[in-house]
């Protein structure tokens, strides 16, 4: 339980500071969550096609996988939805870290700002 908080505090935060930030930082190690700079770029890709692409129905899903590093994941589209004006999709993500037994498991909120950006909430 400890190890699923710890990865779910350091997910939210490293998804709020952007992906350079997280590669440099990798606070995803401490939790027991090892990834790499190329799986962060490829979950944001995977997860960009569910929160960016308008249409998607929830239940939709997008898998990546890093065959250097052994990791993977599953990203699916739990809800759509609004926040002070803003449209908001709500993904949950499952992530398989190599040697790791059971998958890490996170909910992430995000919204599109007025200028057009995606942030987390």
């Amino acid at each position: 339980m400890r190890k699923c908080l710890y990865a779910v505090a350091a997910a939210g935060l490293s998804l709020a500071l952007g992906l350079p930030a997280a590669a440099q930082l990798n606070p995803m190690t401490q939790g027991g969550l090892d990834l790499t700079a190329e799986d962060w770029q490829l979950l944001e890709a995977a997860a960009e096609k569910l929160y960016a692409t308008d249409g998607k129905p929830v239940g939709a899903t997008e898998n990546w996988a890093n065959l250097q590093s052994g990791n993977s994941g599953k990203i699916e589209l739990i809800g759509n939805g609004e926040y002070e004006g803003m449209p908001c999709r709500k993904l949950e993500h499952a992530i398989v870290v190599k040697d790791v037994a059971d998958p890490f498991r996170f909910t992430v909120d995000r919204c599109k700002t007025p200028d057009g950006d995606w942030k987390a909430r």
